[in-house]
């Protein structure tokens, strides 16, 4: 028996393998596999199993499966296709995109040790580095890393391939399995057939206070307790539970255990809302999309709703009726700090069918979450942008909240779209797709125009709530002279104190964490700069430091100038820590917190911001984007912009799109019950289009704008776009290879003939990030498969013309971020 299995590393070809006879009864498509790559171990994936043998040529030279560690396969055949498209679409290994369906510990082979192999005498010169190695071995198998310490030489590592390549010594694996990370508990219980009389606990409380206590307590619970709560609840140590065993008077019961993610904590304060009572628009939505789910029909709906209109109401009866049909449902939103009020909503209406996948859970929580779902215990998964390859077996529905988001765009290979990846896994799963927005990505507006997906919208906001009034402040006008700096301007003052004194709340966004961008010498112009990277190191006055936001180099803020020694340097442009300090100067009453990803490291921390915002403890939120989503409170009913400009010019064709859909999601907070709205955006731009669309709430003004200038040049939605990144230490390597693949592609892939063309090739936004010089170049047209096989064309020659190691190339399928 053979099997082809893909191996968790960047390499773009299937493996084969022989099956020992001892493992072919378990061995399935989707088995993890520990497996021989060179002369090191791997962890791989069978992909498909087959009993005719190789070319014989080829056959004797195959090698043998080392282990098969779990009992059961880690992924099923769905997910299995999936990841197959996002190699074939993103353009990458396929290990890479097995390998986001897998939790990480099951990426580990485990642990790899060396044993002498007994067929074969060590021949080597008494005294040699071979015949040491041979000889600790001997005792018994070691690590590498036991090797190290007992021999203490340094060429221990190198010489392990030659004694593995002359087969003195063999690889022992002992890899970890599923079943290793469960997390286990003791509980302890009163035995039934044993009792004591009042007399002997009278005689046994003088010999033994503590073991009485103890007996005593689990006799008023009547119920087994888990040890380590009656440990630490009685005051008591392990041997006097095992004195207890002893006496035969307890048993010790080993149980499997859950770890609860804590996020769960946040769900205990939100209103089970189950009477609410839909709109007419909002009941025409769920009957179109029940329908499809109860008809197990792929289709895609674009769910374009107003904020504040309902959507998530809409996916929770959608859901509802995905369970009624048997069937699982996954809900994917774009930002960790959305996670407990969407896990708030679906707990109040589903209880423990309820899962929830991120990063900002632990390893253990993580793992036992993918349990629940690969087990079947849980209908219904939340999580952020990697939930995509949640293990559902009986997926019905897939919702994608906010589908606009770029965060739904991974930065790393794979770099795949949560939003696509999820419209591709509902057609493998004959499931229906929803994409949920206010702001739709104009890629969704024009497929649900050119009927690709299902448009349906939501006009009105419901609870009572209305639109919020827009007022644009002119920044020309209120400007801080001394400093040519914007600042909160009176019209915005003034409309914060009226929220304070109503105790009504505002949110305020500056979509810019640290205390200020630059910091420059007055005289010559010297600005402190990021010396791995080419840009501009931020001030952060909380701790004294300078730093930069893309290697995260960080050093004490220079006292004067580098070049020519003038104090003090001048702070220019604003950033959340400022403007938090400025809010405290003019409001010294109200109660401010600050939410960037400076505060939010840790995983409790933004979740305890929001609640506290939810519960009004805070008064004003001032934040970056991650305030402008998804969030709903009602008590909020003013948001400012303190410089709606910020975004606009860079230079990314999407850059105008961005900042459209971050303006009008954070206008969206305000006023979103009876309480009327208002929203204050500073501009130094009041006449771009943008600014006149957010002004009128209408998003059909931007998107005809928008799609007439990309129609213009080609941009997508009109064509697809591939990216193409290179970087190296050494600026002249990375040149010279970037205009000779453009030259290639330009001579030798028929472009013209296949409707691409090439824009670039041109030096990175950022031209040096972590020491490494980047240039970029653009491949767009028309046709998916065409496209992509130039892209692939140009990968293959980069291959052969790469001249060292270092030299790194990127390719990014329908780019968010330019390189």
């Amino acid at each position: 028996m053979f099997v082809d299995v893909i191996v968790l590393l960047p390499i773009e070809s299937v493996l084969t393998y022989r099956v020992p006879e001892k493992l072919q009864s378990r061995i399935s498509v989707g088995s993890r596999v520990i497996i021989p790559v060179r002369n090191t171990m791997e962890v791989g994936v069978v992909k498909s199993i087959h009993n005719e043998a190789p070319k014989k040529d080829v056959a004797k030279d195959i090698k043998e499966i080392i282990a098969i560690p779990d009992e059961e396969i880690v992924i099923n055949k769905e997910l299995m296709q999936l990841c197959e498209w996002i190699s074939d679409y993103y353009i990458c290994p396929p290990g890479l995109s097995i390998q986001m369906a897998i939790p990480g510990f099951l990426r580990s082979t485990g642990k790899v040790k060396y044993a002498i192999n007994m067929d074969n005498p060590c021949n080597y010169l008494p005294g040699s580095l071979p015949y040491q190695i041979f000889e600790v071995l001997k005792d018994r198998p070691l690590d590498l890393k036991e090797l190290k310490r007992k021999i203490r030489n340094e060429g221990v590592e190198n010489e392990i391939p030659l004694l593995l390549k002359d087969g003195l010594i063999r690889i022992i694996v002992e890899p970890i399995s599923i079943q290793e990370k469960v997390k286990k508990e003791i509980g302890v219980r009163l035995r039934k057939d044993k009792t004591i009389t009042q007399e002997d606990i009278l005689i046994w409380q003088k010999k033994a206070p503590q073991q009485v206590k103890t007996y005593l307590f689990l006799l008023h619970e009547g119920k087994e307790y888990p040890l380590s709560e009656l440990i630490q609840k009685q005051g008591v140590s392990r041997n006097i539970v095992s004195s207890l065993k002893r006496k035969g008077l307890v048993e010790l019961i080993p149980k499997s255990v859950l770890r609860t993610p804590r996020v769960y904590q946040y769900t205990e304060s939100f209103e089970n809302q189950q009477t609410i009572i839909l709109n007419e628009e909002q009941q025409l939505c769920v009957k179109s999309i029940s329908d499809a789910i109860q008809k197990r029909q792929f289709k895609t709906f674009l769910l374009f709703g107003v904020t504040g209109s309902g959507k998530t109401e809409v996916y929770l009866q959608t859901i509802q009726k995905a369970l009624e049909c048997g069937l699982q449902s996954l809900l994917l939103v774009p930002e960790i700090s959305l996670t407990p009020q969407t896990i708030a909503r679906l707990y109040s209406r589903f209880k423990e069918q309820v899962a929830v996948l991120h990063s900002g859970l632990s390893e253990g929580e993580r793992f036992d979450e993918w349990r629940r779902i690969k087990e079947g215990k849980v209908n219904v998964v939340v999580g952020v942008r990697s939930a995509i390859f949640a293990p559902l077996q009986r997926l019905g529905l897939v919702i994608v909240d906010e589908e606009h988001e770029h965060t739904y765009k991974q930065g790393e290979t794979p770099r795949y779209h949560a939003r696509d990846v999820a419209v591709m896994r509902a057609q493998i799963n004959s499931a229906v797709c929803v994409l949920g927005s206010a702001t739709p990505s104009l890629e969704s507006f024009v497929h649900a125009s050119s009927s690709k997906y299902h448009l349906l919208r939501l006009t009105q906001r419901v609870a009572s709530g209305s639109l919020p009034s827009i007022h644009i402040v002119d920044l020309r006008k209120e400007t801080d002279k001394s400093s040519g700096e914007p600042v909160l301007s009176m019209a915005l003052r003034e409309k914060i104190n009226e929220r304070l004194s109503r105790r009504e709340q505002t949110i305020l966004l500056i979509n810019r964490r640290g205390f200020s961008p630059i910091s420059m010498c007055p005289s010559c112009g010297w600005i402190v700069s990021c010396p791995n990277c080419n840009t501009s190191l931020n001030y952060h006055r909380y701790d004294g430091t300078v730093r930069c936001h893309y290697c995260n180099y960080k050093q004490p803020r220079p006292v004067q100038c580098g070049e020519c020694g003038t104090t003090p340097l001048v702070l220019i442009g604003t950033g959340t820590q400022r403007i938090e300090d400025l809010l405290i100067q003019h409001f010294p009453s109200a109660s401010i917190a600050r939410m960037d990803t400076d505060v939010t490291m840790s995983k409790s921390r933004g979740y305890s911001i929001l609640k506290k915002f939810a519960e009004h403890k805070i008064d004003i939120l001032i934040g970056t984007q991650m305030i402008a989503k998804g969030h709903d409170y009602p008590n909020v009913t003013l948001v400012g912009v303190l410089n709606a400009d910020i975004g606009l010019s860079i230079p990314n064709f999407r850059s105008t799109e961005f900042v459209f859909q971050l303006l009008m999601q954070v206008a969206g907070r305000s006023g979103r019950r009876e309480r009327a709205g208002e929203v204050v955006i500073q501009t130094f731009m009041p006449a771009h289009y943008v600014i006149k669309s957010i002004q009128s709430h209408n998003y059909e003004l931007f998107a005809e704008y928008e799609l007439r200038n990309r129609k213009i040049v080609g941009y997508p939605p009109y064509n697809r776009m591939i990216q193409f990144g290179l970087e190296s230490e050494d600026e002249k390597e990375v040149k010279d290879i970037v205009y000779n693949l453009v030259q290639y592609s330009k001579k030798n892939l028929n472009l013209e003939q296949n409707n691409c063309n090439i824009l670039g090739p041109a030096p990175a936004i950022i031209r040096k990030v972590q020491g490494r010089f980047r240039w970029q170049f653009a491949l767009l047209g028309k046709a998916t498969k065409t496209i992509n096989a130039i892209a692939r064309d140009i990968n293959n020659y980069f291959h052969t013309q790469k001249t060292s190691s270092k030299l790194l190339l990127r390719i990014d399928v329908d780019p968010y971020e330019i390189y």
